[in-house]
């Protein structure tokens, strides 16, 4: 059994951590406050290869497996969550739905296209604002001679502020369907919408269709029968969450042991403190126990039929570590935890919002249970 990255793996880490920690870090702080991302950012994220780390090589990509995109993500979301996130919302989402399908010539441009970074695109389905129902969607899509029309709104839609492309579905009389298009296409409107607790560099926005057009290549897939793809990013979606979670945790457990080092407490730090000591250890095991299992799971997704349990383990694992993680380095932190001076605040407002990405926690029981059962 094989537990450390093989040579493409371990290059693909390596490089996203030295951009990471070099790049990223320092202004992830200006980023959050912002709610965006400067475009030169994205510009070096693309020349990272980031953008087609999946995508086939005769495409521009790299063409590499889920374990190399889940390590690329955690170390990312160590330096700033919501730029990992909208790499997933890139990468896995919207790539991710679009290898699921036959794609025609005009698609494969777009392909390559994404995988270059040249258009970065975001993957919008569910639509329910209150997260109740995942799959609500009411964006309406009618035939309009060769082509269709599209009516409705995309609402929060995490990246949409950041990107330039969208895939999106929308309900159809034939079923749901699913369309890529451009935001400067004539009827399209993406407006700053509700401002998130966490993942704030991202840029949430809306997104509106007022009669707008869109030809036929528009189409990924048949239509009627996007639900086996969109079935196919979500599953790539809560792989990611869980790179995404891992992250997050690593991050807060470094920053809480660095300051447990640095603080005095009786003349000595509290890092000698046996409770303290527990906090640390503890983290640490459900950090490796969730990378363990998010790396198994990733692999099953490119070798076997069904992995849809082993990712909602994972899921459910990495995420729940991360808020247990983050809360004990603000509380390590004492009144300094927070504040806005110290950076485990901003993790611990990631790490809750990424638990409701995607599926609850108890969405992701639910759907293991099942798996279980079968």
């Amino acid at each position: 059994m094989q537990f450390l990255p093989n040579e493409q793996q371990a290059m693909i880490q390596r490089g996203v951590r030295k951009f990471a920690e070099g790049t990223l870090k320092t202004g992830a702080t200006q980023r959050d406050a912002a709610g965006t991302t400067p475009r030169l950012v994205l510009k070096q994220l693309a020349e990272l290869g980031v953008f087609g780390l999946t995508v086939p090589e005769e495409s521009g990509g790299l063409g590499l497996d889920s374990v190399a995109v889940a390590l690329a993500l955690e170390e990312l979301a160590a330096a700033d969550a919501g730029l990992a996130l909208f790499v997933l919302q890139h990468l896995s989402l919207a790539i991710g739905h679009m290898q699921a399908v036959n794609l025609g010539p005009e698609q494969l441009g777009w392909l390559s296209a994404m995988a270059s970074g040249q258009a970065l695109c975001v993957w919008a389905h569910g639509e329910d604002a209150l997260h109740r129902d995942a799959d609500t969607v009411g964006l309406r899509a009618t035939r309009d001679g060769d082509g269709w029309r599209l009516n409705g709104v995309k609402p929060n839609v995490f990246g949409a502020g950041l990107a330039e492309v969208a895939i999106v579905t929308a309900q159809s009389d034939e079923g749901l369907c699913a369309f890529g298009l451009q935001f400067a296409t004539e009827g399209v409107t993406v407006t700053q919408s509700t401002e998130p607790l966490g993942l704030r560099s991202i840029g949430v926005a809306d997104i509106a269709f007022a009669h707008v057009r869109v030809t036929a290549g528009a189409l990924f897939g048949e239509a009627g029968q996007a639900g086996k793809a969109v079935a196919v990013a979500l599953r790539q979606a809560r792989l990611g969450i869980a790179a995404i979670s891992v992250g997050v945790a690593r991050e807060a457990l470094r920053l809480a042991g660095r300051y447990a080092n640095e603080r005095q407490q009786f003349g000595k730090p509290i890092a000698t403190f046996q409770p303290i000591q527990w906090q640390v250890a503890n983290s640490a095991v459900e950090i490796d126990v969730a990378r363990l299992l998010l790396h198994r799971a990733a692999w099953a997704v490119d070798h076997t039929k069904n992995a849809d349990g082993l990712v909602a383990m994972a899921r459910l694992t990495a995420a729940e570590t991360a808020t247990r993680v983050t809360d004990r380095a603000i509380q390590l932190h004492g009144g300094y935890g927070y504040t806005r001076e110290f950076t485990v605040e901003r993790l611990y407002r990631d790490a809750w919002t990424l638990e409701s990405l995607f599926g609850s926690p108890g969405l992701q029981r639910v759907q293991l249970a099942k798996t279980l059962a079968a």
